[in-house]
């Protein structure tokens, strides 16, 4: 009898409550189906884990919830794990020295031994890593629970295995916010009018700049979302800039002086500042140099000066006549309308050669026939040639200079001649 009363009074105190079917150890008022007061132990077994793929380890042969994984002499793979009772834990703890795979729900592996990451994709955990997987008996499957990656492999640290509705990997290295299956290295899903990704930087002022960019329903954005220039920067310095008011400077990372101008572009002397380069290599473009600038095109193309979309300057490529008013320059300068100027400077030859010896004068009777004949001067156009080619300015007042000359000489003789009559009389 005392030994019966020894046993129940044993000091580690298990107690079984036999309507709530509760046990206790070292606390005889259990709480839940087991309760206990102090320390756990679970022991940890080696399992050996085969090189490539295994479909169904053997976690029966030695029953543990602590398995240290060994024995591959290369990365391997667990596609399937031996089927469990529902509620059983296990943890695998990789100390292979290589990566360890474990297969999402491989087809390959008998349905009751498949493994379900909870990501859609297959989880590596390298050397020196741990993994807990839980068995669901209405899944029947293997469920992960959570992971630890460790370090220490060949492939360095791991990364991280936080899975859910917000944030997924995969094991390409993918992350994926708001999507489990990411294609690139960082794959952010939203709904459309919604910012993707924010980024504050605070100055200690209290006035922290805000960017952030964001998708629409017909259009994308990114920039800051506060008072505040966005700037675009190549090996450290900025190049493009884009100021509240709207301004855009290139080139410089302030807009200087030229402040109300929409479109600021920096360059050095000697140097190109805007260039378009349309479909089959034309180019227009701006250029600055130490004393002038310029802007025109670049290549082998007309240059042409637009009003209401309509073309006012033409300058051809090929023989840089200018043409205002028209497309097809012949001169230099090529004008269809009416030209107003307080000065006209023409540089050509003048005809003072009528006054050297060696000019003939024209009879004033032959002068007369072809004035009858010709109904014009003699080296003076006509009326039909002009209105056909046009006046030739400086031409014209060249020969009405030969003329006034020639007429001058008329009138020197035609005085001599009165003063011959006037000595007779």
């Amino acid at each position: 009898m005392k030994k019966l009363i020894a046993i129940i009074t044993i000091s580690f105190h298990f107690s079984t409550f036999l309507f709530s079917q509760n046990v206790g150890i070292n606390t005889t008022t259990p709480e839940a189906a087991l309760d206990i007061y102090g320390d756990v132990i679970f022991r940890t077994v080696g399992i050996t884990a085969d090189d490539g793929i295994t479909y169904a380890m053997d976690i029966n042969s030695i029953k543990s919830s602590y398995y240290r994984v060994t024995g591959p002499s290369a990365d391997f793979t667990i596609a399937g794990i031996i089927a469990g009772i529902d509620g059983r834990t296990i943890t695998l703890f990789n100390r292979s020295g290589f990566s360890m795979q474990l297969n999402n729900e491989d087809p390959f592996a008998a349905l009751t031994d498949q493994i379900v990451t909870g990501t859609s994709a297959d989880i590596i955990i390298i050397n020196k890593g741990v993994i807990t997987l839980q068995y669901d008996g209405i899944e029947e499957k293997w469920i992960v629970k959570s992971s630890s990656k460790g370090s220490g492999g060949p492939g360095g640290p791991g990364f991280w295995d936080l899975n859910g509705v917000d944030i997924f990997n995969n094991t390409g290295g993918n992350v994926g916010i708001g999507t489990s299956v990411p294609t690139t290295k960082l794959t952010i899903l939203t709904g459309t009018n919604t910012a993707g990704w924010t980024h504050i930087g605070q100055d200690g002022g209290g006035d922290p700049i805000i960017m952030g960019e964001g998708v629409g329903g017909v259009s994308a954005t990114i920039g800051t979302s506060t008072n505040h220039a966005l700037r675009l920067n190549t090996n450290g310095t900025g190049k493009l800039s884009i100021y509240p008011g709207g301004e855009v400077v290139i080139g410089s990372n302030s807009t200087g002086a030229y402040s109300n101008s929409k479109l600021t572009v920096s360059t050095l002397n000697s140097s190109y500042g805007l260039i378009h380069i349309g479909e089959g290599g034309n180019v227009i473009g701006t250029f600055i140099g130490g004393t002038s600038a310029g802007i025109g095109t670049y290549s082998n193309t007309n240059m042409r000066l637009f009003v209401n979309n309509v073309s006012a300057v033409f300058i051809a490529s090929g023989t840089n006549n200018v043409g205002i008013g028209t497309d097809n320059p012949t001169y230099k300068l090529s004008v269809n309308g009416n030209i107003r100027s307080k000065e006209v400077v023409v540089e050509t030859g003048w005809a003072d050669y009528v006054f050297e010896k060696a000019y003939s004068l024209r009879p004033i009777t032959e002068l007369e026939q072809f004035i009858r004949e010709n109904k014009h001067l003699p080296n003076i156009p006509s009326a039909k040639e002009i209105e056909e080619k046009g006046l030739s300015l400086g031409e014209t007042q060249k020969r009405m200079m030969e003329k006034i000359e020639e007429l001058t000489l008329y009138i020197i003789e035609l005085n001599k001649k009165i003063e011959k009559l006037e000595q007779k009389k």
